[in-house]
């Protein structure tokens, strides 16, 4: 499986400019969807929702990884976004989020797919802050080159 840094390039890495859940899930699917392989935009958004109405991907501390696994898509894609804003996702522990990272992924792949969720988990829990402090995308995509 890619790392990180070989998955999430530059341009899909959001400052999300949404006030409302719908609006940053909208934002954070136009740019997996450029990813080849990819479901087109509202294919994705509806998989994307439709996971989130079994359950929310709220984790907590403020981040959040709504995904999907389908199989009509072909490989992986994924974004990261940070909001100014905190958004209301529905998290445990009821705290708002404001970093979001969006996988969608091959149904055929479970054990790739799990792997990368956890990467992708380890990832926001240990640089949530140093995320959403840094000043620009380079120096974000610059750490993710440690996962």
């Amino acid at each position: 499986m890619d790392t990180l840094v070989q998955l999430i390039s530059r341009d899909r890495i959001l400052d999300l400019a949404g006030t409302d859940k719908r609006s940053v899930l909208d934002e954070l699917v136009r740019s997996v969807a450029t990813v080849p392989g990819q479901l087109p935009p509202a294919q994705l958004l509806q998989a994307i929702l439709d996971r989130e109405e079994l359950r929310s991907t709220g984790l907590g501390e403020m981040i959040a990884i709504p995904h999907c696994k389908d199989p009509r898509v072909k490989s992986f894609g994924l974004a990261l976004g940070r909001s100014k804003k905190p958004i209301e996702f529905g998290s445990p522990d009821n705290v708002p989020v404001r970093v979001l990272a969006m996988i969608s992924a091959p149904s055929t792949r479970q054990t790739e797919y799990l792997r990368l969720l956890s990467a992708v988990t380890r990832f926001l829990k240990k640089e949530r802050d140093n995320f959403l402090n840094a000043t620009d995308v380079r120096t974000i995509h610059d750490v993710l080159g440690s996962y």
